[in-house]
């Protein structure tokens, strides 16, 4: 896993794991960083307002059991209106990505 912290951000992890680059959003941020590109958003804690989501290019949604069931349903009507996946493993269970080896 290759890992960086975005420039003068804390609570926001952005790494590459199989090819796959994952944003791990874990503490809410009052800046949020401009072109966010990933394939995969991880939520955790109910880090991401929905004004910030829709400012983030991704492929994938993923909500993580620290996030709240009416949270969950605020992102994933979001999800849908941006026509992007989603996953929530309150709902869902566990997130698993295949990979060939």
């Amino acid at each position: 896993i290759q890992s960086h912290t975005l420039p003068s951000t804390k609570g926001l992890l952005y790494f590459l794991w199989s090819g796959k680059k994952i944003l791990w959003v874990y503490q809410k941020q009052k800046v949020w960083p401009t072109n966010v590109q990933c394939d995969i958003l991880l939520v955790s804690r109910q880090a991401v307002s929905e004004s910030q989501l829709m400012s983030v290019q991704c492929k994938q949604i993923v909500l993580d059991s620290t996030n709240g069931l009416r949270y969950e349903a605020k992102l994933r009507e979001a999800a849908a209106s941006m026509r992007v996946s989603y996953h929530a493993v309150n709902r869902q269970g566990a997130f698993l990505i295949h990979q060939e080896l």
